[in-house]
């Protein structure tokens, strides 16, 4: 049996209840566990019991299979499924949580737990991201919380770090509730044991970067090995350290010191986003400061117990409370490499390129401007404003997707409600920075919509706004929104045909090219779909009846014909038939809604609608 702990509130408990009821044809066994002010995760645990012999059905079962197999003894391995979900909860103190166990019967197989999973996380929908791990029957899914306080560390007490044996795993550098930093002299390595929440691979590799780069500064050019170890309880990564006595004591030394930065209690709520002050780090905190330390410039241009302050600093940060820490830490890294930086999907970092110090006013003017232009090309996908105000905009059509956009400038917030509520997330958030050495910008994107190659360009033309923008002091509103470079691949690459067309030169048109086909293959399939299939021979013949029909009804050359099309053959006939009269051909997708049909064909000007959705020969 697969046994389904649920940490829930009593809506979302009620519908995943239900659900699994209609499943399984059994019922959760609740009972109320915890009130308390302020629970901000969410947990669903799945595991089957512990190892032993017995016959289990698994992914790869096949139902032919004879039933001697099915019952046979197989060492079942066990796995556990987690998923931690952040959320702004009720701060109603009597608000009751539902803890409940499920008993599934009848062999569960590996797509049961899929679909208890799937069926959890669809009624979370400000979700952000999930990472799913598949490693056999292992599934994990990990989600760092937008915000974890210390009451919900007070509630669960399992999400503290365990830090059993670590005084005997060797000398602890560093050790709060959530992250301990331990040297070993035999073998001489680093070990950073982290809990799970903290996204630790992300972390590991900051981590492990900043420690090469600086290393390679301190010991000409040497590198250290890096061996990650992974587990689900926590994770511990493993630094190994040339055997040098000097090296050894250099790094002692180095996390000795930072290991007084780093002694935060995760009870002291925060107040503010870290800000970058001059050549240092500082994290502002309600009763305390995590420091950075000086950042030299001369052979390392990042400073290792800095950053490595800002990394800690800054994913505690979003646990209590906001994701800007980790998009000024990126920004930092791009700043000093003064090169574009980014990490993993979601995140882009770049540092601005301009004479002389731009002031905030002057970010502000820009970053005003840029939202109004980018507003303005949402508009034109979006035109029916009416339709929707006040109202969820409907499912984005594959032919119709409007990107919300957001701008923001530090200090000044253009979007201020998107940052405080997860459930406002935009597609795209685009800031302009002046919090560190010098300006930058960073994107945050949805990396399920836009891959990395999209995004760049898209930093590339609104860097070269900027930069044009603050450098030349043009007006703000003819600069353009598009870089020499994207404009170059515009016109010459995509826009420029491979070979020139010569329109008196009728030889060389889609038409003589059919008629061409028709005549050297006839009886060749021409169009072909689930409904039906044409030749050659039966679509010239049904192209020229529709363009003598339309011909009748007073189409003429250059006329704009829109044609609500759908996916068959008859919408290709239409197109033919009105290139063979030389009109116009302006297709209007039959999904839409009315109303954006309708704006298509008034936009166009277009002075017949031809419907090819309702009759077959048309």
């Amino acid at each position: 049996d697969i046994w389904v702990s649920v940490l829930a509130r009593p809506a979302l408990f009620l519908q995943l209840e239900h659900r699994i009821s209609q499943r399984f044809g059994v019922a959760l066994d609740s009972q109320n566990v915890l009130a308390c002010d302020d629970l901000a995760a969410l947990t669903l645990v799945i595991k089957r019991s512990s190892p032993s012999l017995s016959p289990i059905r698994t992914p790869e079962y096949q139902s032919n299979k004879p039933k001697s197999e099915l019952i046979s003894p197989i060492k079942a391995t066990p796995y556990q499924a987690q998923v931690w979900l952040a959320c702004q909860l009720s701060e109603d103190p009597g608000q009751f949580y539902h803890q409940a166990k499920l008993s599934i019967p009848n062999q569960p197989t590996h797509s049961d737990v899929q679909w208890v999973l799937d069926q959890f996380l669809s009624q979370v929908d400000w979700l952000r991201t999930v990472v799913l791990k598949e490693e056999g029957r292992l599934v994990a899914y990990l989600l760092s919380p937008k915000r974890l306080s210390s009451a919900t560390q007070a509630t669960v007490g399992s999400q503290s770090l365990r830090r059993d044996g670590l005084e005997a795993a060797g000398k602890v550098l560093v050790s709060t509730d959530m992250l301990a930093v331990l040297y070993q002299p035999e073998p001489p390595r680093l070990v950073v044991r982290m809990h799970q929440i903290l996204a630790p691979e992300v972390l590991f590799h900051l981590l492990t970067e900043d420690l090469q780069l600086a290393f390679r500064a301190k010991h000409d050019g040497q590198v250290f090995d890096v061996s990650p170890s992974l587990s689900m309880g926590h994770t511990a990564t493993i630094c190994r350290l040339p055997s040098d006595s000097s090296v050894r004591a250099y790094w002692t030394e180095t996390m000795a010191e930072a290991s007084a930065d780093l002694k935060l209690p995760l009870d002291r709520p925060r107040t503010r986003v870290p800000t970058f002050s001059s050549a240092c780090l500082r994290f502002d905190l309600a009763q305390g400061v995590i420091r950075g330390l000086s950042c030299p410039t001369e052979g390392n241009p990042v400073a290792p117990l800095g950053l490595w302050t800002a990394l800690v600093g800054s994913y505690l940060g979003r646990i209590c409370g906001s994701d800007d820490a980790l998009v000024d830490v990126l920004l930092y890294h791009s700043v000093c490499r003064g090169e574009p930086y980014t990490l993993f999907p979601g995140h882009l970092a770049c540092p601005l390129r301009v004479p002389g110090a731009a002031s905030a006013s002057s970010l502000g003017d820009l970053s005003a401007v840029l939202s109004q232009q980018l507003q303005r090309s949402v508009d034109h996908l979006t035109p029916d404003h009416d339709v929707y105000a006040g109202l969820p905009r409907p499912p984005a059509h594959p032919l119709w997707h409007p990107v919300r956009v957001s701008v923001a400038v530090d200090p000044v917030e253009w979007d201020a409600e998107a940052q405080s509520h997860p459930a406002l997330w935009h597609d795209i958030i685009f800031r302009i920075c002046h919090s560190g050495p010098s300006p930058g910008m960073t994107l945050q994107y949805n990396p399920d919509l836009f891959d990395s190659a999209t995004v760049e360009r898209l930093a590339a033309n609104l860097l070269y706004f900027c930069q044009v923008a603050l450098t030349n002091s043009p007006p703000l509103t003819t600069v353009p929104l598009v870089c020499p470079a994207e404009e170059h691949l515009l016109l010459e690459k995509f826009g420029r045909s491979p070979s020139e067309y010569d329109p008196s030169d009728t030889s060389t048109s889609v038409i003589s090219l059919v008629r061409d086909s028709v005549q050297r293959s006839p009886h060749t399939v021409a169009l072909e779909s689930h409904l039906e299939t044409v030749d050659y021979t039966e679509m010239d013949a049904r192209v020229n009846s529709l363009a003598r029909a339309l011909q009748h009804r007073g189409i003429r050359v250059q006329d704009r014909v829109a044609v609500i099309v759908e996916s068959r053959p008859a919408t290709v006939m239409a197109m033919l038939a009105l290139w063979l009269l030389r009109a116009v051909y302006v297709p209007v997708d039959c999904t839409l809604p009315e109303q954006r049909q309708r704006y298509t064909v008034e936009t166009a000007q277009c002075t017949v609608v031809l419907n090819m959705t309702d009759t077959r020969n048309s």
